[in-house]
């Protein structure tokens, strides 16, 4: 929920950044708005200089691969807690029936004991 909060706050951002440039500035990320913190971003690869379409496409497929790794990191975690959650799920049988089997050793041996100390 915070994510998408923050999102929102930084859609917000932009949008009063942009009203309040002027028009002849060239780049509206350049304007600072005194309630954000950080310094203004420089510009993007794209505007300096007409060779980065190169770097812009490196960057789009290390975007990619990065937003590929992260989703098999999340389904690797996804899939650690399934097997996790499966194998408590099979210990806490195992206990109940280890549970059930103490009861009814206990039941048994108290029942010899009173038959024991009958014969007494």
């Amino acid at each position: 929920m915070s994510q998408s909060h923050s999102f929102l706050d930084n859609q917000t951002h932009r949008a009063i950044s942009t009203d309040q440039s002027s028009p002849t500035s060239s780049n509206p990320k350049s304007t600072f708005s005194p309630t954000h913190s950080s310094p203004p971003s420089p510009p993007s690869p794209k505007i300096q200089t007409p060779t980065s379409s190169s770097s812009t496409v490196s960057r789009v497929e290390k975007r990619k691969l990065n937003t590929l790794a992260a989703r098999r990191y999340r389904q690797k975690r996804v899939d650690q807690m399934s097997s996790l959650e499966a194998a408590l799920k099979e210990v806490e049988r195992e206990r109940d029936a280890l549970k059930v089997r103490v009861a009814k050793l206990e039941g048994e041996t108290d029942i010899l004991k009173s038959l024991l100390s009958k014969k007494d």
